[in-house]
């Protein structure tokens, strides 16, 4: 008993407000599995409208106000702390990407991802693969494309 009040108390953490728990929440459930999603332009694009949309909200700016005074997207993302939808897509997607990089090669997830079809494209197939939007994402953060430019560090966490 007497060691629990030579302690010194934890630092109070500040809770965040209510509009970024609600924005945090709605990020992680509309972004549930976005690890394996292949997304088109014009998808990726809407998605992105919803969230700048619920930026606006949290700042309570109006559409009209941003026409009026030109204020951009970029500059309420900063002025809330958060980031693109791409970026968050992006950045899951990598992760994801990178844990089954060092998967073992017996692993199903491993090997529907890496595995290649000689075959072209027939009309009516899917418009975007996983390895074009993996493509898309590495290009987002600048890093190399092709895999045996990846530092081996990557593989040893």
């Amino acid at each position: 008993m007497l060691l629990s009040y030579c302690l010194p108390s934890p630092p109070l953490k500040k809770k965040p407000d209510l509009p970024t728990q609600v924005s945090c929440l709605l990020l992680a459930v509309l972004l549930y599995g976005c690890e394996s999603w292949c997304l088109t332009a014009k998808s990726v694009r809407l998605l992105s409208n919803w969230h700048n949309k619920q930026i606006r909200e949290m700042c309570r700016v109006a559409m009209c106000q941003t026409l009026v005074h030109r204020i951009t997207s970029e500059c309420l993302q900063k002025r809330t702390g958060f980031f693109s939808l791409e970026h968050y897509l992006a950045s899951r997607t990598l992760l994801w990407a990178g844990d089954v990089a060092r998967m073992p090669k017996n692993r199903l997830p491993k090997r529907l991802v890496f595995s290649c079809i000689r075959e072209r494209n027939v009309s009516g197939s899917q418009e975007i693969t996983y390895g074009r939007s993996l493509q898309r994402h590495l290009n987002h953060f600048d890093l190399p494309v092709v895999l045996t430019e990846w530092d081996q560090d990557l593989f040893l966490r």
